[in-house]
């Protein structure tokens, strides 16, 4: 009888052990996949690193070679308008710019399309917005900077989601 309960003894370690290794490994896989921001939202649109800014925030920015397109969310509790957008592309300054809206209430975001030249991998895009502030009509800065590499496509944009 001892015989027989060593061997289950030692069944059920070896395969607690196996299990154990098993999920040890699938821990591990998902650290280094969250760790790498795969989930991550804010990163949703390949190749972009969004760093940076206050009360108006970038949430989303990409590149083809010839437009640079970004959404400009504002995070303030109040409406604000958007006075001008400096934007510095590998320090080559950029001044041309496209916004749908200019006037944004709290929780509102527009897109905002910037023409250049972005051929090179890793674009450093420096943005400057200069806004006034709707509640006390006092004019603010957010400043902030994108760093993207060139991709197929653009940003489908609806400002009813």
């Amino acid at each position: 009888m001892s015989v027989s309960m060593n061997r289950r003894s030692q069944s059920a370690l070896e395969y607690l052990t196996t299990y154990a290794w098993v999920i040890a490994i699938i821990v591990i896989g998902l650290a280094i996949v969250f760790g790498l921001g795969i989930f991550n939202s804010r990163g949703s649109l390949p190749n972009t690193v969004l760093s940076g800014f206050s009360g108006v925030t970038v949430t989303a920015a990409v590149t083809n070679y010839t437009v640079l397109e970004i959404i400009v969310a504002n995070t303030l509790s109040h409406k604000i308008n958007i006075a001008s957008v400096y934007v510095l592309v590998n320090s080559v300054n950029l001044t041309v710019y496209t916004c749908q809206n200019s006037t944004l209430y709290t929780g509102e975001q527009t897109l905002c399309t910037v023409p250049g030249s972005f051929s090179g991998s890793n674009n450093k895009v420096s943005i400057v917005y200069t806004f006034y502030n709707g509640a006390f009509n006092q004019q603010s800065i957010s400043t902030g900077s994108v760093l993207t590499n060139p991709v197929t496509g653009k940003i489908i944009y609806n400002p009813n989601i």
